[in-house]
C-alpha cells in the first residue's frame, strides 16, 4: 500500500500534481490511499477511484493519529507532499519501509515561527527520499542523500482540441491566484506594454483567492 499524504489547505499544481500521480497509480492497479485535510477547497481529491481520507490538520496530536492511521493502513511507502513534517515524523513512528517526500519550489521563503522551524528541523532528520521536479531544485537544496528529479507532466491530450479564442500577440499566465505569483507585477506591465503595443493581449488562467 502506498500512501500519499498532503497537507496544504488550497488548489494549484501541487494538488494536480499529488491527483495525477494517485490517478496513475490506481491505474496500473496499485493500492493506493490518500490522506488530506478536511477542506472544502481540496474536494476534487474525492473524485479519484482510490482509498481517501481527510482528516483535522488543526487536531492536538495531529502526528500521533497520522502514525496510527498510517500503521492501520499497512503502509509500505509515504509520499508526503508537499514538505509536511507531522506526516513526516509520523510516517517513521509508524515505521513505514520507504519515506518519500516531494519538495515543491524548496527556494520559495519560509515565515516560520519558532515552533515551525523546529519542526521542520526535526521533519528533515527523518532522512526521506526527495522528489525535486527540476534539477536546479536538486542542486540548490539537496537535503538528503537520497534524491531524484521527476519533472511535472502535463497531460497535453486535454488541449489538443482547443481553439485560439484570440488574435495577436497574447502574452498568457497560467498560474494559481495567489500573492506569491506575482499577478500584480503582471498587470503593472501590462499597463506599460500597452502604451507602446496596444494589440497585445493578456491572458491569466487560474483559480484562487486573488480571482
Amino acid at each position: 500500500m502506498i500512501v500519499f499524504v498532503h497537507g496544504l489547505r488550497n488548489w494549484g499544481a501541487v494538488e494536480e500534481y499529488v491527483a495525477a500521480v494517485v490517478g496513475g497509480l490506481v491505474e496500473r492497479g496499485q493500492p493506493v490511499a490518500l490522506l488530506y485535510p478536511d477542506d472544502d477547497v481540496l474536494a476534487p481529491f474525492e473524485r479519484l477511484d482510490a482509498q481517501t481520507e481527510t482528516f483535522d490538520l488543526d487536531a492536538p496530536r495531529l502526528t500521533m493519529r497520522l502514525r496510527t492511521r498510517l500503521r492501520a493502513l499497512g503502509a509500505r511507502i509515504v509520499h508526503v507532499t508537499d514538505v509536511f513534517p507531522q506526516a513526516m515524523v509520523a510516517a517513521r513512528l509508524a515505521r513505514v519501509p520507504r519515506l518519500v517526500v516531494t519538495h515543491h519550489t524548496p527556494a520559495l521563503p519560509r515565515s516560520d515561527n519558532l515552533a515551525g522551524r523546529a519542526w521542520n528541523r526535526i521533519a528533515w532528520a527523518t532522512r526521506p527520499e526527495v522528489v525535486y521536479t527540476s534539477e536546479t531544485d536538486r542542486r540548490d537544496d539537496a537535503r538528503a542523500l537520497r534524491t531524484h528529479v521527476v519533472p511535472l507532466g502535463i497531460d497535453l491530450a486535454r488541449f489538443r482540441n482547443g481553439r485560439p479564442a484570440l488574435e495577436g500577440t497574447i502574452v498568457g499566465n497560467v498560474a494559481r491566484l495567489a500573492e506569491q505569483k506575482g499577478h500584480r507585477d503582471l498587470v503593472a506591465a501590462a499597463s506599460r506594454v500597452l502604451e507602446h503595443r496596444p494589440d497585445v493581449r493578456f491572458v491569466v488562467a487560474g483559480q484562487g483567492e486573488l480571482r
